[in-house]
């Protein structure tokens, strides 16, 4: 875990916090962020916590992980904020999981959507960095919550079984004879 220096609310815009050990992960705020937070108190903390694998399992594989999971949170006092529909991005960067080649073209922003238990990105964009240091996935979020670099996948298609077989249509009653 990584845990920011404590800030004022007036001097959090623009703060940052880089990951130590196993969270690869960094995370900076936008400009504006101190006025969008709730609460009272005016001290306020930023906290990265790294998973080495994947913490969350979707069970309609809708996606496919790329390494661990990085926990993105904002106190303020003691109190943990649920931050949403900022008006300006948080920047989030996780450093890929060198066993795993991310795929410029399909490779996500991922976060955790507790409400459905499935991986998303909605609110999220996505894009892959490759450094000297090897490749990341720079996310920027109007939210914060539990990320992850992977792929969406589109599930596969029901197969179909057989077409019912249509019952057999009775044969017409012969008219009465006089």
């Amino acid at each position: 875990t990584a845990v920011s220096p404590k800030k004022t609310r007036d001097s959090l815009g623009g703060s940052s916090v880089e990951g130590r050990g196993k969270v690869n992960a960094s995370m900076t705020l936008p400009p504006n962020i101190g006025s969008e937070l709730e609460g009272d108190a005016d001290v306020v903390s930023l906290v990265l916590t790294g998973f080495t694998s994947t913490i969350y399992r979707d069970p309609t594989y809708h996606a496919e992980v790329a390494g661990g999971t990085t926990s993105a949170s904002l106190y303020v006092g003691d109190t943990a904020q649920k931050v949403q529909n900022l008006t300006a991005p948080i920047r989030i960067e996780i450093v890929a999981d060198t066993d795993k080649a991310l795929k410029p073209n399909s490779t996500d922003c991922l976060y955790w959507n507790t409400v459905n238990s499935t991986w998303s990105r909605e609110g999220c964009v996505g894009i892959v960095e490759t450094r000297q240091e090897g490749e990341k996935v720079v996310c920027e979020c109007t939210h914060l919550t539990d990320f992850a670099a992977g792929e969406t996948v589109t599930p596969p298609s029901p197969t179909p079984g057989p077409a019912p077989t249509p019952a057999p249509t009775p044969a017409p009653t012969p008219a009465p004879t006089p």
